[in-house]
């Protein structure tokens, strides 16, 4: 028995590698479509689609399937993160003199819309990261709460904002400790 695949795109769009092809009443032909190139990966859902038959459904399926991956593939490009974040802050008054501020998650990838430059990957090279931190936390920190952010800017642009987050809780030093750590603060 040979089985064919219902997705066309797999023979007419460079890069399609899936993913479900299908025609219900209520949505009528439907497409879940992923596509890759140079590392990077749009999926696409179309539902609703146009035609009687699977002929037409079929033809509308691949016309519509490619104009949005040609257009995402023109208009986007990944960043890819190379560098690992974490930025010690002193704690004044703390029973450890510091921690460390860790983002809330990974920014492995960003998808960079083409907003400048001569092409997106153009525009994926020019992200600029910027950090912002308090100069210290006074007496204590707690694990997971937010002190500081990493900010991912294209030309002025804000793309997307990470927290960044106390890796350890450092709890409130005792009376010498403390007035230690508020005679610090002078000099911080």
């Amino acid at each position: 028995i040979t089985a064919y695949n219902t997705n066309k795109l797999l023979w007419h769009l460079e890069g399609c590698d899936g993913l479900k092809t299908g025609f219900i009443y209520e949505s009528g032909y439907n497409l879940s479509l992923t596509a890759k190139r140079k590392g990077t990966r749009f999926l696409s859902v179309t539902m609703h689609g146009a035609g009687i038959g699977t002929a037409q459904g079929n033809k509308h399926k691949i016309e519509d399937g490619t104009t949005l991956m040609e257009w995402a593939f023109a208009n986007f490009a990944d960043y890819k993160n190379q560098q690992e974040y974490s930025f010690t802050v002193a704690v004044p008054g703390g029973k450890e003199k510091s921690v460390n501020l860790i983002p809330v998650f990974e920014p492995y990838f960003l998808t960079v819309p083409f907003i400048a430059g001569s092409s997106p990957q153009e525009a994926a090279d020019r992200i600029k990261v910027s950090v912002q931190l308090p100069d210290f936390i006074m007496e204590n920190a707690n694990a997971a709460e937010v002190y500081g952010k990493l900010v991912y800017s294209l030309d002025g642009t804000v793309l997307q904002i990470i927290p960044l987050a106390a890796d350890r809780t450092v709890e409130k030093a005792g009376f010498p400790g403390s007035v230690a750590g508020k005679l610090a603060m002078l000099f911080l």
